[in-house]
């Protein structure tokens, strides 16, 4: 495969500065969580020409939220990828035990798979902002804004992203992002 574009596609829908001509004639994979906040629009995988779901988790038949997403996507008759679980344990996050789910997270998880399993060159990247941008998602049940803002910072994920890009000389990174960097490694590109 010779170039893949991994996308935020809510951020793309969401901010109409950017071009949609950057996704023409690239093979798009909706790379998502195990949770049914993820699913998007049927019509929006056909506007994209989405046919690829790559769950960030492993199947999971006893886990209600991975099986609701995943059945809601065969419904939607997507080709739906589950994660290998050997995969998953070579990026394993080694730090504090309150994030060892949550990194890395399903946008860093998308570029390591699409580099280290798909072998992809060109990796397009829309959206991935490392948390600095003011949208997260806070349901009724969740900590207050402020504290699940600083569990996303404390995962470090900009200086992850960064040493990655910088060991993975051999492949380039397309990246449209609102995060506003101080040092960019040759391979990375703003876009």
């Amino acid at each position: 495969m010779e170039e893949q574009v991994l996308v935020g596609i809510t951020q793309i829908i969401i901010n109409s500065k950017l071009k949609i001509d950057i996704l023409k004639k690239k093979e798009i994979i909706h790379f998502v969580n195990r949770l049914k906040t993820a699913v998007l629009k049927k019509k929006t995988y056909q506007k994209f020409g989405i046919n690829t779901v790559q769950m960030a988790a492993p199947f999971k038949l006893l886990d209600k939220n991975f099986m609701t997403s995943y059945l809601i996507y065969k419904f939607l008759s997507l080709n739906v990828k589950t994660m290998s679980k050997s995969f998953l344990h070579k990026f394993h996050f080694t730090g504090k035990e309150a994030y060892k789910n949550k990194f890395p997270n399903t946008g860093i998880l998308s570029i390591l798979y699409a580099t280290e399993v798909l072998n992809v060159k060109n990796v397009y990247i829309i959206g991935l902002d490392f948390y600095s941008l003011d949208y997260l998602y806070r349901s009724k049940f969740s900590n207050p804004l402020e504290i699940q803002h600083q569990k996303f910072l404390d995962l470090n994920m900009i200086n992850f992203f960064l040493k990655y890009v910088e060991n993975k000389k051999d492949t380039m990174f397309y990246l449209r992002t609102g995060y506003n960097f101080s040092l960019v490694p040759k391979n990375l590109i703003l876009i």
